[in-house]
């Protein structure tokens, strides 16, 4: 079983403030929270591995599971969020008047889409996948990251395009499961919470 969260919130998920490599802030309280409550999830389950994203609010939340299994973390820079470039810092709610002309590439052909002075989103797709295929099918490995790499790996396992990936939604310390069974990859459970 492979177990895939999105880091818990920080202080710009809740202002909604973009923040992909820019922002390397911690958890914030309701952050902490839940990184808690994904601990206690795990605790009474079998991990072998547990990778996590260099940012340290994806490796805050690994530690909280990493502690209560005694399992040593691996940071790996391709689970990292996307280079929102100049989008960095701003608020979601103000990019379509900042940034018009992107806005509308991005929102009409995101696999196609780079952003100013950050990284592409083919970039983006390219380092998840390749990253996500290295891992041992056959053993149950938690992937602490962000909602964008998130989006590439379930394109990636579900021949989802790109733009149909930017359907998808994941929240703060949800849940997503994925097993590797019949020669394919089969998704057990999408953006659960844990209550």
């Amino acid at each position: 079983m492979i177990y895939i969260i999105r880091h818990g919130e920080t202080e710009w998920n809740k202002k909604k403030i973009i923040q992909g490599v820019a922002n390397n802030e911690p958890l914030n309280k309701n952050g902490i929270a839940q990184a808690r409550k994904i601990a206690e999830y795990f605790s009474n389950k079998h991990l072998d591995l547990i990778i996590s994203s260099p940012l340290k609010r994806a490796i805050q939340t690994a530690l909280y599971v990493a502690s209560k299994k005694n399992i040593q973390i691996i940071l790996n820079k391709n689970f990292s969020e996307i280079d929102y470039g100049e989008w960095s810092g701003k608020k979601s709610s103000e990019i379509p008047r900042l940034f018009p002309h992107e806005w509308e590439n991005f929102i009409e052909h995101p696999e196609k889409f780079a952003f100013r002075n950050g990284e592409s989103i083919s970039s983006l797709y390219k380092r998840v996948t390749e990253a996500f295929d290295k891992l041992e099918k056959n053993k149950d490995i938690l992937i602490v990251t962000h909602t964008n790499p998130i989006r590439m790996i379930f394109a990636h396992i579900l021949c989802l395009t790109i733009p149909n990936a930017y359907k998808l939604h994941f929240d703060n310390c949800t849940i997503n499961k994925i097993r590797y069974e019949h020669n394919r990859w089969e998704v057990d459970s999408l953006n659960c919470k844990i209550t």
